[in-house]
């Protein structure tokens, strides 16, 4: 293959491969006896060794170790899921990044929703769900597992299988949809924790090699709110800053000109729900600063902030990008393409406006449950609410109800508040939600036409490029898997749990000087 003859292109005149050159170029022919007798020797010392039970490293295997750390892209591995990251010891480590999908088991009841209507109901909950994480999650054998959307309440019981693989984590102290950290115990014990604005910071210190690495698990805000994901991960990497700088003795709490940080191993990884090239987030990460009065192209209106924000760790790069260079990353989130089946393009004013063909779906859902009444009374509504969310008292469709209900003076809902309700969640972006509800719920389905999921990067691994480079990445999918999921069976389905993909990327350390 390509990759193949890139990798091990041979040397017509020496017949040495170009990855054994020392220099990394074709040898000399005159020199090829010298290199054949270092090769034989420096095998032969180290059998020698091996069989005396003695640690040794001939000169050869000595100058592939330390040009083991400026390796080109052409040897980093990209992993197939049938393989787990590799093992790098006191060299490296491994980071697994996972927007899990709320786990359904005491919260997240609307979970159901999200799966396509070939999707068996067992297959929607969370003994099946759990199962498969613990698959997915599982199979990568990662030293560090960064996960978002945990929840609190049943947090232990969700992810116990983490424990029991011997794991430790640290868990977010607010927020419903939490982040949290697991990391290995034989690889690494706990420094220090710092929840922060959908975010959470650890410092964890390798048990093998005794370098510490910070771990920035990141949950940024969804929708059109660029300056709250850009202030959430400058908090989250002021906050490594601090540490680090107290950690080195230096004044981690000064502003301003002092404010500058030790070289340190950082990753920032997490679910952005953003995918866009240029962004503040991005300058902050790749040049460090982002000036004041700056807009992203995307949300124009948006002013990110009135004075510059700036982070002190150094240059960052997308590990995952990185690792997939030459060719584009993958994408790492899968769904129906509804959006613009539901609502109609370019609203006036920039409102959100109910498509046509939805307006009828929802018009023939309120005939049904209305009985052809022209409104819908308490028992009709119960039914509604009942069928669409399994049982009542939940759901932003039964707080809505209610409130039009008061607000109209009688305990009826008339088609026009029906329509409202519907509109409000299209507003919300719930279009799984608004999808489930008229097709598998009340049998009224819109009639999408016949397209490929959409699919987009959300979820990034960011690394300190000075002080980490990238080993290898690891695959989620197979290539048929994903075909699958973009042409007929969108995420989440039978066989995935989640929405999105799991990031997997193995680091080799940097020294730090």
């Amino acid at each position: 293959s390509g990759v193949e003859n890139q990798g091990w292109e041979r040397d017509k005149t020496a017949k040495i491969p170009v990855r054994w050159s020392l220099r990394g170029q074709e040898a000399a022919p005159d020199r090829r006896c010298f290199w054949l007798a270092l090769v034989v020797w420096s095998l032969c010392l180290e059998k020698s060794a091996a069989f005396l039970g003695v640690p040794a490293a001939s000169p050869l295997s000595r100058t592939f170790a330390r040009r083991s750390t400026a390796s080109s892209v052409a040897h980093r591995m990209i992993l197939s899921p049938q393989e787990p990251l590799p093992k790098l010891g006191a060299e490296g480590f491994s980071l697994a990044s996972f927007n899990v999908l709320l786990p359904n088991s005491k919260d997240g009841w609307w979970i159901y929703k999200y799966f396509g209507p070939h999707v068996p109901a067992e297959d929607r909950e969370w003994p099946h769900r759990q199962k498969l994480l613990k698959e997915v999650i599982l199979a990568a054998d990662a030293d560090v597992v960064a996960i978002q959307e945990a929840a609190a309440e049943s947090f232990e019981d969700d992810f116990s299988f983490m424990s029991d693989a011997g794991y430790s984590h640290v868990l977010h102290s607010k927020l419903r949809f939490r982040t949290a950290t697991f990391f290995k115990n034989d690889c690494f014990e706990l420094l220090s924790q710092f929840p922060r604005d959908r975010g959470l910071v650890t410092s964890l210190k390798s048990k093998l090699g005794g370098q510490t690495v910070y771990i920035c698990n990141c949950h940024l805000s969804a929708g059109p709110f660029p300056d709250k994901r850009l202030r959430s991960l400058h908090d989250s990497l002021d906050q490594v800053r601090k540490d680090a700088s107290k950690a080195a003795g230096g004044a981690g709490g000064k502003k301003g000109a002092a404010a500058e940080a030790p070289k340190c191993h950082v990753v920032v990884c997490g679910d952005f729900n953003d995918s866009n090239e240029v962004s503040g987030v991005r300058e902050l990460l790749v040049k460090g600063e982002v000036p004041g009065g700056y807009t992203e192209p995307g949300y124009p209106h948006v002013e990110m902030s009135s004075k510059p924000k700036k982070q002190a760790l150094g240059t960052f790069a997308d590990s995952v990008a990185e690792g997939h260079a030459p060719n584009n990353p993958p994408p790492t989130f899968i769904a129906p393409l509804l959006d613009s089946v539901f609502v109609k393009q370019g609203g006036s004013d920039g409102e959100v406006e109910m498509s046509d063909v939805v307006k009828d779906a929802v018009a023939r859902a309120f005939g049904a449950m209305s009985g052809g009444k022209g409104y819908m009374d308490r028992e009709d509504v119960d039914a509604w609410l009942t069928k669409i969310n399994k049982q009542l008292g939940r759901g932003s469709e039964s707080r809505s109800a209610a409130r039009l209900m008061e607000e109209g003076g009688k305990d009826q809902l008339s088609p026009q508040g029906f329509e409202q309700v519907y509109l409000s969640e299209l507003k919300e972006g719930k279009f799984w939600g608004v999808d489930y509800d008229l097709e598998q719920a009340l049998g009224c389905g819109v009639d999408k036409p016949k397209a490929d999921a959409f699919q987009t990067r959300f979820d990034y691994v960011w690394h300190t490029s000075e002080t980490l480079q990238v080993e290898a990445v690891r695959a989620c999918l197979r290539e048929d898997q994903v075909a699958k999921a973009v042409a007929s069976d969108p995420l989440p389905n039978s066989w995935y749990p989640s929405d999105h993909l799991m990031q997997s990327v193995a680091f080799r350390f940097i020294p730090i000087e």
